[in-house]
């Protein structure tokens, strides 16, 4: 027996077949009318030329080559439809009637009626003819009476198929019929018409594209990515392989995987590597975008899983915790959920940011949970190093230099693809390339990733500092030197000497810099920050703290949250604001003002990036805050021969200076910090700018009264010595 070349073949046969039931039918009634019975039909003006027109030349009929395929036995015509069937199965030859059957548990009797739907989609003289047979011109759409009386030879057969049409059967539990009428209480069961839904109908002809009322929120992949590059210790990607192949077995396991995790750490990148080592694909969806409506949400789900199996996909859905809420349409939603896991047969996947929390023994069956930690170094080192020997651009930067980048910028998995993507463009266009040009792509490309949503919450700060610019003792320079060092020597000590092991909270870099105003507390972070090459975030203590019960510990989190993922130091200035000492709990504003610095005492021991705080008042911040930093450096008020040295030093080399500037004396003169001169030497400089061209004694004494006006200092005679003529003309 020949095999069907492609599904067309195959609905020509099936709607050959429905043909011959429905000339079957008319005949039928033709021989009661013509024994006298009543004429059911005398109201429909269709004459017998015109149905016998009909049945000749609709689509599914005999034509004139299949005339004599026309007249055979029905029987005849199922048999060699089941034996061409199984000759192009042992071919291999894809025929969609075939897998719509298979993939959803048809019975005959639902691909008939879905051959009978399908009809008038292809050719409206169907809908002439089942008006006739239906006694209703207005009935164009085939009815559940028509395919009883069309498929059921007996009583019995039609009790059976009445099952058929339920909510719970395949075809309407799958959405691939629905009723057509919308008034489903004014018609009588017999009586409700059926349709076909236009994604169906798309797939048995083979039309390609995905479904578009899924579009909204679901995307269809067809993954590449491999097993190699998920981001997991290697014992947890054998176990997540092994829990993979189990739900794809169907033996029993779970039937979907909770991959849980902080945004962005390869979850998704990870179901889309295990479906393709089978060669299965993958359809994405989110969630959180589903309407608010239960049932509309419920109905939308089912389609997904309706297309998953058209597709022969897994599903990965996003945002899986908005399921869990405590809220109804959340309950229904995560109730059909569990319905359509029970009858899939395919893998799901959830992404969700927590851990699922089985309330069911059904979802304790049929849910597992993957944890996605924040990536360790190893995992970080091998996916950098696997990524950049196969960028284009990338792969003569130095391993040890790739192992630095991997230590010092804690990125997600994805974070780190990106960041690689954009250094291999930028390396890929220069005109000659280098291992320190594509170095230094790498780190630029690393800083641009670590622009978050930071910025919302705090002032990203440019690190233009030297260590040549701050002008400190040597002990105090090299303590602020040892901030560096251990950054630099962090995945050393921890990893490679074991602290990890020993040290679960508290791993973070922490210093506070204490001193008067206008030492160089900032300017010390800001060094720190060029150093290592990271970038800097002042935090505005006006966007986090709020006089409303809650609302700064969510402001808290959500700075940690993203300093987290942006691998910047946080800066807070004036710190004593937020780490201020704990009070004697005397009011309600008193217990909550405490809760508060217990709050951001945990962030702080969690937070595993680098934290600098400054303030004027040490004595001022809570003992426990004290107890938990690295590192505590006194920036001390600057003396005469620091002073000195800092006027020497604030103005630029470009800048013209007048050789009557006597440093010495503005230095034993004016007791004043290092913030003071430098408005001092700025506001000089435009005074010059304004005036002769040349920076000159005259222009630093009239900056100098003008900032000790600002600061509310007075003045006299004897401050300005000698040059306090040069204020007489003022």
């Amino acid at each position: 027996m020949q095999a069907y070349q492609n599904s067309r073949e195959h609905i020509s046969d099936a709607l050959l077949l429905l043909y011959l039931r429905l000339k079957a039918r008319v005949e039928r009634e033709k021989a009661e009318q013509a024994r006298g019975a009543f004429n059911e039909y005398r109201g429909l003006v269709l004459t017998e030329d015109e149905i016998l027109g009909l049945l000749q030349n609709m689509v599914g009929g005999p034509g004139e080559d299949t005339q004599a395929a026309g007249l055979a036995e029905i029987g005849k015509v199922e048999a060699e439809i089941a034996a061409r069937l199984e000759e192009s199965l042992a071919q291999g030859v894809r025929l969609t009637l075939h897998e719509i059957e298979r993939r959803f548990g048809l019975t005959r009797f639902d691909a008939a009626v879905l051959a009978m739907c399908l009809a008038p989609e292809l050719d409206l003289s169907y809908e002439r003819l089942y008006a006739y047979l239906q006694n209703d011109v207005t009935s164009k759409r085939p009815t559940v009476d028509l395919a009883f009386r069309l498929f059921c030879d007996t009583a019995d057969e039609r009790v059976e198929a009445r099952a058929r049409f339920t909510d719970e059967a395949p075809l309407f539990k799958h959405q691939l019929v629905r009723f057509g009428d919308e008034d489903r209480d004014a018609r009588s069961f017999l009586s409700r018409a059926l349709k076909l839904d236009e994604r169906v109908v798309r797939y048995l002809l083979e039309i390609d594209g995905p479904d578009e009322v899924l579009a909204p929120f679901s995307r269809t992949v067809r993954p590449a990515a491999p097993f190699g590059g998920v981001a997991l210790p290697p014992e947890e990607k054998a176990r997540l392989a092994g829990l993979f192949a189990s739900a794809l077995s169907g033996d029993g396991g779970a039937k979907a995987l909770v991959f849980h995790g902080p945004p962005e750490v390869g979850r998704k990148y990870a179901a889309e590597a295990l479906c393709g080592s089978v060669g299965l694909g993958l359809i994405v969806a989110d969630a959180s975008l589903l309407p608010a409506h239960g049932p509309a949400a419920a109905a939308l789900l089912a389609r997904l899983f309706r297309e998953a199996r058209l597709c022969d996909a897994a599903i990965y859905l996003d945002s899986a915790a908005s399921l869990t809420a405590e809220q109804e349409p959340a309950r229904q939603l995560r109730l059909a959920l569990m319905r359509a896991l029970e009858t899939f047969p395919g893998v799901t996947f959830l992404g969700s940011e927590r851990r699922w929390q089985a309330a069911t023994l059904a979802e304790a069956q049929h849910l597992v949970n993957v944890e996605f930690p924040w990536p360790d170094f190893d995992s970080r080192r091998k996916l950098w190093r696997d990524i950049v020997a196969d960028s284009p651009g990338l792969g003569d930067i130095p391993e040890a230099e790739v192992d630095t980048v991997a230590d010092k910028f804690r990125f997600t998995a994805g974070a780190i693809r990106r960041a690689a993507a954009e250094a291999g463009h930028s390396a890929r266009a220069r005109t000659e390339p280098s291992p320190e040009a594509a170095t230094a792509d790498l780190y630029r490309a690393c800083r641009s990733q670590s622009a978050t949503k930071l910025g919302e919450l705090a002032q990203k700060i440019k690190p233009l500092y030297t260590w040549d610019d701050l002008v400190l003792s040597k002990d105090t320079l090299q303590h602020l030197k040892e901030i560096c060092l251990h950054v630099r020597h962090r995945r050393r000590v921890f990893a490679d000497w074991n602290f990890d092991r020993r040290i679960s909270l508290g791993k973070g870099t922490s210093a506070l810099f204490s001193g008067p105003s206008g030492t160089g507390k900032t300017m010390a972070a800001e060094i720190i920050a060029n150093d290592l090459g990271l970038d800097m975030y002042k935090i505005d203590l006006s966007t986090v703290v709020s006089k409303y019960i809650g609302e700064t510990e969510k402001n808290l989190s959500r700075i940690f949250q993203e300093a987290e993922q942006s691998n910047a130091i946080l800066f807070f200035d004036e710190a004593d604001a937020l780490f201020g000492k704990r009070s004697e709990v005397k009011d309600a504003h008193d217990r909550y003002a405490n809760i508060e610095i217990n709050y951001l005492l945990q962030k702080m021991e969690e937070y595993e990036g680098i934290v600098i705080m400054a303030s004027n008042f040490q004595k001022n911040i809570d003992e426990a805050f004290t107890r938990r930093l690295r590192f505590i450096v006194e920036i001390p008020f600057p003396d005469r021969n620091y002073r000195a040295r800092i006027w020497r030093h604030i103005f630029p080399a470009e800048t013209p200076r007048s050789a009557d500037i006597e440093f010495d004396f503005l230095a034993g003169k004016f007791e004043i910090s290092g913030g003071n001169i430098k408005n001092i030497a700025l506001n000089a400089a435009f005074l010059a700018a304004e005036n002769s061209g040349v920076v000159s004694m005259k222009h630093i004494v009239r900056a100098t009264r003008r900032e000790f006006q600002k600061m509310g200092r007075m003045f006299v005679k004897s401050d300005f010595g000698e040059y306090y003529h040069l204020l007489e003309n003022d």
